[in-house]
This record gives C-alpha cells, structure tokens and sequence, in this order.
C-alpha cells in the first residue's frame, strides 16, 4: 500500500479509535472497580456481622457467669467445704451451671473451690488433687484477669474463666467458674457466605481459633497472610473499631483479596479472604457488552476511514504516476515504489530541473575519457589518422596546426625523495593535471597516462603569436612543466621529445622516438629534457664485441672477492660510463646489467655464501627491478644495496668464522703437543697456511702472540708439575723441550717471579700451615 494513503488511513484510525478504545476501557475499568468494592464492602460487613454474633455470644455468656458469681449459693459455697455428704449443694451448684445461658451448647462448666481444692461439675464432685486439668486450672488461677477467655490451650474447645471473688486482687481468688465451648459451634456461627470468600479468626499470634480454612491455604495462610496482617497492624498501629483493611497476595496460582478487622474486645483478629478472579466475574457480563459494542463503532470508524483516505489520496496518486513517467534517471526496477509520495514527488521535480546540469557533467566527462582513448590508440597505432581526425572533432580537438611533437615525461628515481615506488600512479596522475593546467587545450590533444609515464601530443598551432616555433617552441612548452613539477611535486623528472612532425600517421613513430631519447639521460644526467636526433649506430668488432667490458666485470669480481670497497666502486663507475656513453650498448642495456649481476650472483655461490638480498624474494622478482631502473644513480645504488653490500658482509662473516676455526685448531694443537717441539711454521704445514697469515690470525683471536701463549701454557703445567709431583726440575724442563735446566728457570723466573724451587718450597709450606678462617685474607 502507498506510503501516503497508508498514513492517511493511519491518521483516520487514530482519530476515531483512540476515543472508542479510551471511553470502552474506562467504562470496562470503573465497573469492574466498583464491583470489586461492593465485594469489599460486602466482606467488610460480613467481618462486623461475625465480630457482632461472636461477642455478643461471648458477652452472654459473661453477663450468666457474673450472676452465677454473685449468687448466694456461689456465696455459700465459697464459705464452707463441701463434702459428699453435701449433696444437695453439690447438685445445685451443677444445675446453676447448667442453666448458664449460651448461644451454643456448653461441653462442661465446672466451680473450682481453690481454698478447699474441689472440682464441681455438671455430673461429677471430686478433689482438684484428681482432677484432669489440675495443672492448667492452676495456671488459670495464676491469670492476672479476674475474666479472661482462653483459646490456645485446646484445638477443640474455648475456654471462659471467672475467678471469685470478682475483685481478688486484695484477697486473693478463692475460686474459679470454667465454662468449655466447643469450637466448631463457635465456627458455625460465622458466615457460609462462599462467594464472599472463607472467613476466620485469628489471635495476637496467628493462630486460627475460629473458621473453616480449605486444606490447600492452611500452611500459605499461616505463613504468609496471617503473619502479613499481623504485621500490618503492628506497624499501622490499628485499634479495635477502627475502619476494616485490606490487601492483595498470592496463594495456590491465584490471586486473593484479604480483609481484616481487629476486635475491640477480645484482641482477635476477623480475617476475610475472597478470590479476586471470584470478585470479578461479575463484570466479565460488562466486559462483552463493552467489546461487543467498541466492535462494530471499530469497523464503522475503520470502513469510513479506509473510503475517505481513497478519495483523499486520488490526487496524489496522479501526481506520483506522472513523475514517474518522466523520471528518466530511475528504470522500473529502481524506482522506490514504497517511499512517502510527497518525497518522491518533491525529488522528482529536483530531478527534472537538475538533468541538464548533470547531463552536461555527464557529457563532458565522457568527452574526456573518450579523448584519452583516442589518443592511446592514435599513439599505440590502433586507429588511422583519418579515423581518428573524424572522431577528434567530437571531441573538440584542433583541426589544424603547424607543427606536432610527441613529449613523453618519466619519473627518474625515488630515491632520496619522500615518495616511494607506491606513489607512481597517484604521481602521474598529478603530473597529468598538471600538464592540462599549464598547457593551453589549443596546444596540445588531451595528455594520457601511457606505460608508467606522461605522454602530451603537443601542438604548434597554425595562427600562432608567439615568437618562439616549432622545436624551440615544444622545448619551452617541456622547461616551463619541469620546472613547476619540480617546485610543487619536488620530483625529478625527465621529459623527451620527438621530432616535429605534421602528419597524424606519424604519431606513433613519434612515440618510439621519444621514448628513445629518454634512454639517452644516463649519457648527460637525470633530471633533464632530451630531444630525439637519429644517429649511426656504432660499430663493435664482431671478434670481440665485449671484450672491453669484460675486462671492467671481471676487475670489479676481483674487488668483490678481495672486499675492496673503493676499488669496486671505480670499476662499477667505469662500467657505467662503458654502457651508457657507447650508443651501440643501449639497445641492450638491461641485457647487459642482468648479465653482471648473474656473474657476481654465481660468485658469491661458488663461495657458499649465504647473503640477504634485501626486499626480493626471488632472483626473478631481483632482475625485474633491476630492468625497471631508469637513471646511473639508480643502478648504482641497487648494486651497492642489492649485491656488492650483501655480498661483502657475507664474505667479512665467512672470513671470521674460518679464522676462529683455524685459531681454535692451534690451540687443539698447543694443548695436546706441548710437551713436544710445536712452533708457529709446524701449525702452518699441518694447516696448510702461511705462518704469517696464522700468526695474525691467531694474535687477533687469542689476544696474544703464539709464542707468549706457548710459553704460558707450558709454565702452568710447570707450575701443575711442581705442585703434584715430585720431579726434578731438569726433568721437568725437558719434558716441556727446554734446551738446558737453565733456559727453564729463566723462563719460569720470567712468568711466575720466582724459581722454579722456590715456587714449590713455597707451595708446600702452604700447605701445612693451618686452614684460614672464612672471610679472612691471605
């Protein structure tokens, strides 16, 4: 359904249902609450009703045993002890008791005589000692009322105590009237009014005294109600005859409504509780009146709002349909048929008074790519000259000039500029801006991005007025670019030009000749504009077409090999200037620098070195940057980084390891044959290796000559030798191949500062002197 009619039919619902839904739940909501208080009323009535019929039996009962009391047979009695043998009071007493007036049927009454201790009843005399109920009449006798009614020391029976005389507070009681009431009959008074709800009485404690409860409420109402009403009262602080309370709780699934009245006289509690859903079923009759009633006013308010929204809607219908027969931006599919129609309407006409501006945009940049491509192909030599005037005219190009020239421009290096190899695309792209900006559209066809460079087919218009023209002009036109690229991007570049030409067919020659000027910047330097001029090709003795550069490379592998940094860097120089000076070696520059940089690869192989070529992964990934550079400060620099530095340290690493090697071998050799004639040129006819070289090698690692070393380790087995054995020094000298006994001495007086006897006298008499204490010093 449309967003409009749909709001409409919203709004016309809102305006008739509110009202019939609000006066139907009000009407619903103020007859159920005044049922549910009439119900309350009706239940409060009822408590008051019980409470009346309950104290009013009990106040009868009081007003028969207050006269029993005063009676003069109660006189009589209380004056002498009665016997058997007083059976004629005895059964006046019983009938006096009989005769005491009570709503309800009396289970037993008995006179208490406490001073003589005798137990009178309706058919019995006997002594208090042998009475049943001796202890709990003694704690009636003790009770601080002189009339008190007591409910809790039986589950079936309520019990009324008189004491007499009807003031013992003086003189003490003398003796007691009990009365016993069966409970039930009590209950039976209450009401059975069980639509009303179940009522009962409880004492200050909770405990039921009187009423019927159903089996399943008996241990919720002990726990829950009862204990809540009594805590109610407490902190209400309610008084007898104050108005009757009320409150809502749960029990068995249900909820129920409590009243709850306190006696005035006794201290009980009328508890009353009726099922709410009990309480409302009489309004559920008002409840489908009401609904019945909203119901049809609902459908009424519904059919007219739906007729009336229709017809509201017609004219907005028309509108939506006739925007979008001339929406020409949205097809079919895309309109957006559930959007709001006044919205849509609005964008419509947006729409329609803002097409021409984006047609226009639309338009113009077709017009650009579309004149890019033109020139791509015309470059590429993918569409004839007469084609391609044919095309150019929709694009606005010139249709005339004097002369034309291709400029191609080419980032020479990044190194030591703050672009990186990332930033090519995003570079050419603002190169291309650029060279749009500063050369005029009469000047030029639209400039194109074309094998990672800058490509303007540039133009000498034919009415032109400035003073320069034709190659002169083309020139100025490159210097003015160079100059604003390098100030702004901070970039060196370098731009080559063609020959002037003036036939279209001749553009793609023109691309050829000034992509072969730019090779020719490693001959002056980067950073400059090359106009292409044809040239003979060099000539090279076919018998020796690279002798002359095999030379250079094989001098730089030998500064490789020797590690002579500064040597390497002379012939990588020379090598350089060989191959981009000679014209006859450009054709096949890249073939050349793949070639030396395989050999110095293959040299450091056949070495087993192992060396970091830095950000190649492969030898593949390695040769491709390599063809990729551009000036001889680039290739001089990824040599240098990419082999000569790698190579070099692998080298230096290899050298060190093999001079620990030979060191740690002399001193296997020194260790194990020093007692035998071991000298410097012996180590170097086992290892085959000059003793100059080994002595180096061996003062770099050790720190020491061999000779001093030799000399050291032979002193300290000396040293061993006197400590732990007994030999004689001349022994001990020729054992380490001293000529003479006292070549020995001297040597050891050299090392040790003492004689060889004087070391060991020395030695022993450490020995025997005590051990030192620890923490002390020698």
């Amino acid at each position: 359904m449309p967003t409009y009619l749909m709001q409409l039919l919203r709004f016309s619902l809102f305006l008739g249902l509110i009202p019939v839904l609000t006066m139907g739940f009000l009407s619903y909501y103020i007859a159920a609450g005044d049922v549910e208080q009439k119900v309350l009323a009706s239940n409060t009535q009822l408590l008051r009703q019980n409470e009346q019929q309950i104290e009013d039996m009990l106040k009868g009962l009081e007003r028969s045993t207050l006269q029993l009391a005063n009676s003069l047979l109660m006189k009589q009695a209380l004056q002498e002890k009665w016997t058997p043998a007083h059976f004629q009071e005895i059964r006046e007493m019983s009938s006096a008791l009989s005769n005491l007036q009570t709503p309800v049927m009396t289970s037993e009454a008995y006179f208490i005589h406490l001073n003589y201790g005798t137990v009178t009843g309706l058919d019995r005399f006997q002594s208090l000692s042998q009475f049943k109920d001796k202890d709990l009449i003694m704690n009636y006798a003790s009770h601080a009322s002189s009339l008190f009614i007591d409910t809790s020391s039986s589950e079936l029976y309520t019990t009324l105590v008189q004491k007499i005389p009807l003031f013992p507070m003086r003189t003490g009681a003398k003796g007691l009237i009990v009365v016993k009431m069966p409970i039930k009959h009590i209950a039976e008074r209450l009401s059975k009014a069980s639509e009303l709800g179940t009522q009962y009485i409880i004492d200050d404690k909770g405990k039921v005294i009187f009423g019927s409860i159903p089996a399943p409420w008996q241990d919720e109402l002990n726990s829950t109600v009862n204990t809540e009403v009594l805590t109610r009262i407490k902190n209400t602080g309610m008084k007898p005859q104050f108005e009757a309370s009320s409150f809502r709780t749960e029990m068995d699934g249900g909820k129920y409504n409590v009243t709850y009245l306190q006696s005035a006289s006794y201290g009980w509690t009328h508890v009353s509780v009726a099922s709410v859903e009990a309480m409302t079923q009489q309004t559920q009759h008002i409840a489908w009146i009401t609904a019945m009633v909203s119901g049809i006013v609902l459908i009424v308010i519904i059919v007219s709002a739906y007729i009336w929204s229709r017809r509201m809607y017609k004219p907005i219908h028309r509108l939506v349909e006739y925007s979008r027969q001339t929406d020409i931006e949205l097809d079919e599919n895309a309109r957006p048929s559930s959007s709001n129609e006044l919205h849509y309407i609005e964008q419509s006409i947006r729409r329609l008074s803002s097409s021409w501006s984006d047609l226009q945009a639309q338009l113009s940049t077709h017009t650009e790519h579309m004149s890019e491509s033109l020139i791509l192909m015309l470059l590429s030599n993918r569409i004839q000259a007469d084609e391609f005037v044919k095309r150019s005219s929709r694009c606005g190009f010139p249709q005339s000039w004097h002369a034309l020239s291709v400029m191609k421009i080419q980032i020479d290096t990044f190194h030591l500029s703050k672009y990186d190899e990332h930033n090519l695309e995003l570079l050419l792209y603002a190169i291309n801006n650029m060279v749009a900006e500063l050369i005029s559209p009469p000047h030029r066809f639209a400039p194109v991005i074309l094998d990672h460079a800058q490509v303007t087919l540039l133009i000498e218009p034919s009415n032109t007025d400035e003073a320069a023209t034709g190659d002169d002009l083309f020139y100025q036109m490159a210097v003015r670019i160079k100059d604003q690229i390098e100030s702004y991007l901070q970039l060196q570049i370098s731009i080559g030009l063609s020959q002037s030409f003036l036939d279209l067919s001749a553009a793609p020659e023109a691309y050829k000749e000034s992509t072969s000027a730019l090779r020719q910047r490693m001959v002056p330097s980067a950073g400059c504009i090359i106009r292409y001029a044809p040239h003979p090709t060099d000539h090279i003795d076919s018998r020796t077409p690279y002798s002359k550069l095999r030379e250079i490379e094989e001098h730089i592998l030998y500064a490789l090999r020797k590690r002579e940094k500064d040597q390497l860097t002379m012939a990588m120089e020379l090598y350089l200037k060989q191959i981009t000076e000679n014209r006859a070696y450009q054709q096949e520059l890249n073939l050349l620098l793949i070639k030396l940089a395989m050999r110095i690869i293959e040299t450091a192989q056949s070495q087993e070195l192992d060396i970091n070529l830095g950000d190649s992964h492969s030898g593949e990934k390695l040769l491709t940057k390599l063809t990729k550079l551009n000036t001889k400060e680039d290739i001089r620099y990824w040599f240098e980084q990419q082999l000569f530095i790698p190579v070099i340290h692998a080298m230096e690493q290899q050298a060190e390891e093999q001079q620990v090697r030979i060191a740690s071998r002399m001193l296997d050799m020194i260790h194990s044959s020093y007692d035998q004639d071991i000298t410097l040129e012996s180590c170097a006819a086992e290892l085959n290796y000059h003793p100059f070289y080994l002595s180096r090698v061996f003062k770099k690692d050790v720190g020491m000559p061999f000779s001093e070393y030799l000399a050291s380790y032979r002193m300290n087995r000396a040293k061993m030798l006197l400590e732990n054995t007994s030999m004689l020094v001349s022994d001990i000298g020729r054992k380490l191949k001293y000529a003479n006994t006292s070549a020995f001495i001297r040597t050891f007086r050299k090392w040790v500062g003492m004689t060889p006897g004087q070391y060991r006298d020395q030695y022993e008499h450490s020995r025997e002197r005590p051990e030192l204490e620890p923490g002390s010093e020698l």
